[in-house]
C-alpha cells in the first residue's frame, strides 16, 4: 500500500511539474488562455457580467505567474514527499509521515489550484464555461477529481 502511494503522490508531482515547465517553455501561447478567460471577451451572455472582466495585461501577467508558481510548489511537494516516502518506506513511521505530509501539501495545493482557480474562479466568476475557444473546464474538474482522489488515498491508514 504504500508504494502505491508513493507512485501515485509522485505521478501527481510529475504531471504537476510539466504542466508548469510547459506553461513557462509556450509562455506566449498559454498566456493567451488566461487572458481570454479574465477579459471575458468571448462570452455568449453579452455585457451583463463585464464588470467583473481584467483588462489590465500585468494583472493577466500575474494571475498566470501565480498559476505557474503554484504548479512548480505543488510538484515540488509531490515529489518531495513521494521521495521521503519512499525512502523511509521500511524505517520509523515518523519519517514516512514526514513524507506524507509534503506530498499532502501539494496534492490540496493541486486541488485548490484546478478547482478553486480554474473551476470556481475561471469557471464561476469569468464564466469560462461560455466561451467556444477558452473553455478549460472540462480538464480542471478532471485534474480536481484525480487531486481529490489520490489525497483521500493518501489519507487511508496503512494496513
Amino acid at each position: 500500500m504504500k508504494q502505491i502511494k508513493v507512485i501515485l503522490s509522485l505521478s501527481c508531482g510529475l504531471y504537476l511539474a510539466f504542466v508548469a515547465l510547459n506553461n513557462v517553455i509556450a509562455y506566449p501561447v498559454n498566456f493567451e488562455f488566461v487572458k481570454h478567460v479574465l477579459s471575458m471577451d468571448s462570452l455568449f451572455s453579452g455585457d451583463t457580467y463585464q464588470w467583473k472582466s481584467i483588462h489590465a495585461k500585468w494583472l493577466h501577467h500575474a494571475a498566470y505567474l501565480l498559476i505557474i508558481l503554484t504548479e512548480f510548489v505543488a510538484a515540488y511537494f509531490c515529489i518531495n514527499g513521494s521521495i521521503g516516502m519512499w525512502r523511509n518506506k521500511e524505517q520509523g513511521s515518523d519519517k514516512y509521515l514526514k513524507g506524507k505530509k509534503r506530498a499532502r501539501a501539494g496534492l490540496l495545493l493541486g486541488f485548490i489550484l484546478w478547482f478553486v482557480g480554474f473551476v470556481v474562479i475561471g469557471g464561476e466568476w469569468f464564466f469560462m464555461w461560455q466561451s467556444s475557444d477558452w473553455n478549460g473546464m472540462d480538464v480542471a474538474i478532471k485534474n480536481a477529481i484525480l487531486f481529490v482522489l489520490v489525497l483521500l488515498y493518501l489519507e487511508m491508514k496503512e494496513a
